[in-house]
């Protein structure tokens, strides 16, 4: 859940921003509707082919063909693919008898796919000007309150017993989710812009200092929480 609402909104402005203006806000939103209906078309089309219990191999090509397929409808609609692919992968995950296999596979993906992501983000950087400074630290404060607030308050509303104070600290580093966001929106709106180029060098700086910091603040999270010694560790 903790990245639903950047690819929700960025979904949304892909889709208002990439259809022709004749169309409407109305439009634009029902284009949208279908491509996410396409999303669920993708996962639907998961499930039939996992029907009989797949291999492992079989698995990684069903999943690569799915993503391969919902990126490639997508990028023809003039919407984002993590879109598309999100809601596939919310029917899966609610549908698929193999959701535990399925959500193993993704995750030995992740290390490699998030270092190819680093490479592409590195060489999508131009030399920003001092500009990115006061705009890198905007967005990790931003962050840090963001995440604080927002944990605070769900603790307050799901009430799970003791918690450690400041958990939100916990959820500070960005991961890989926001590389490929804001490599989204480099290829849509980065052809020669100074203030695309300033963001994204904005958003990979703070991807760095959070992966930095990140490992440190998780550790005392489970420290405080007890389920972590440092002594030991």
């Amino acid at each position: 859940m903790d990245g639903v609402v950047g690819i929700v909104l960025l979904t949304a402005v892909f889709a208002y921003t990439g259809m022709p203006a004749r169309i409407g806000l109305a439009g634009a939103f029902s284009w949208l509707a279908v491509a996410l209906l396409v999303g669920a078309l993708v996962g639907l089309v998961f499930l039939s082919l996992t029907r009989a219990r797949p291999n492992a191999d079989e698995l990684v090509l069903y999943l690569a063909g799915c993503v391969l397929f919902g990126s490639g409808v997508a990028t023809a609609m003039h919407v984002p693919p993590l879109g598309v692919c999100f809601v596939a992968g919310v029917v899966i995950a609610n549908l698929s008898r193999f959701a535990g296999r399925t959500y193993a596979t993704l995750a030995t993906w992740e290390r490699p796919v998030y270092g190819l992501f680093l490479i592409l983000a590195g060489a999508m950087l131009r030399p920003p000007g001092w500009g990115v400074v006061p705009l890198t630290a905007g967005l990790l404060l931003v962050r840090a309150v963001a995440k604080g607030l927002g944990a605070w308050t769900a603790l307050r509303m799901v009430s799970p017993g003791p918690a450690p104070r400041r958990l939100g600290l916990g959820l500070f580093p960005h991961g890989g989710l926001a590389l490929v966001l804001v490599m989204a929106y480099a290829v849509a709106y980065g052809a020669a812009s100074p203030v695309a180029d300033t963001v994204v060098a904005a958003v990979v700086l703070a991807v760095a200092i959070s992966d930095l910091v990140g490992p440190y603040l998780v550790r005392h999270v489970l420290a405080r929480a007890g389920e972590l010694d440092l002594g030991a560790s």
